[in-house]
């Protein structure tokens, strides 16, 4: 908690002697962000108002020393407090995010040789618990499909995905060629969905009965991808193109932090970043960050 305070401080300083800095004239108003100022790295969630923190900063220096103390300690909680909050939304702390992640259905390819044998669904959980996957289904329907999906295309899960980790689920094989790329290492075995190589629909739900391909607010669900430039819904938004039989869906953040699917070059088993060193990262990106700016 020391090492928190320490860092609230360090934000809390550094705020204050930019106010300094910039009523003597030596420094521009752009050396800080005009609505937000950067807490740590880039991620939204390291982000506090500008504004807010200068009022503040204002109310402190205007009164006598002993009050000013005990008000900049406090404000050194309150940023501790924010600090806090961001570290659990990004570590998953916070929630425990269990969602699609990738999603290949070039599997099996009758043209050319695909880059893999099986179609392929990877599933994270971001959070800090271990989950169960008994009662969870992977569900498939075509892209312009506006019914539910069916039973067949329905694949009833079973494992558990580790904490802060990947889960590739095998899928359905086309009768074409092999893949060309080596085959990767699946956690569960035998799935039978059929996807399309180029634009489709995906969900994940909390339970094996079939649930609606279109609506947002559905009894069990975890997660709907619509992938491809002709999926008629999805929690996201549209893609701007199709899939080929060397490209996956995958999860991504864009330049608005708005949750995204892009076409990228798949990766079925990746190592993720455990959470206390991606935010050191971060933190230590954001703190140099600072200093330039204020330079």
């Amino acid at each position: 908690m020391e090492l928190i305070y320490s860092f609230a401080g360090f934000f809390f300083d550094n705020v204050r002697e930019s106010q300094t800095r910039r009523k003597a004239g030596t420094e521009s108003h752009g050396s800080l962000r005009d609505s937000r100022v950067a807490f740590f790295g880039e991620h939204p969630a390291f982000f506090v108002p500008v504004e807010r923190v200068r009022k503040e900063v204002s109310s402190i220096s205007s009164l006598n020393p002993d009050i000013r103390v005990k008000r900049r300690r406090e404000m050194k909680k309150v940023l501790a407090a924010l600090f806090m909050t961001a570290v659990l939304a990004v570590s998953g702390t916070a929630r425990a995010d269990l969602v699609i992640s990738q999603i290949y259905g070039g599997g099996g390819a009758t043209s050319t040789n695909p880059l893999y044998s099986n179609d392929w669904v990877q599933l994270f959980n971001g959070g800090a618990t271990d989950i169960s996957l008994s009662g969870y289904s992977l569900q498939y329907a075509a892209a312009t499909n506006t019914t539910t999906f069916s039973s067949s295309n329905s694949h009833n899960l079973s494992g558990t995905i580790k904490a802060n980790s990947y889960f590739l689920v095998q899928e359905g094989r086309g009768t074409g060629l092999a893949g060309t790329a080596t085959g990767p290492i699946y956690d569960l075995l035998g799935g039978n969905l059929n996807l399309s190589a180029t634009a489709g629909k995906l969900a994940l739900f909390r339970t094996t009965a079939t649930g609606a391909s279109t609506k947002a607010v559905t009894p069990n669900l975890v997660d709907l991808v619509g992938y491809g430039t002709t999926a008629n819904f999805s929690l996201y938004p549209t893609m701007t193109s199709n899939l080929s039989i060397t490209t996956a869906a995958i999860r991504a953040t864009d330049s608005n932090g708005r949750t995204v699917f892009v076409a990228g070059s798949p990766e079925p088993n990746p190592v993720p970043v455990p959470a206390a060193a991606w935010l050191l990262g971060s933190g230590l990106i954001g703190l140099v960050g600072i200093r330039r700016r204020q330079k």
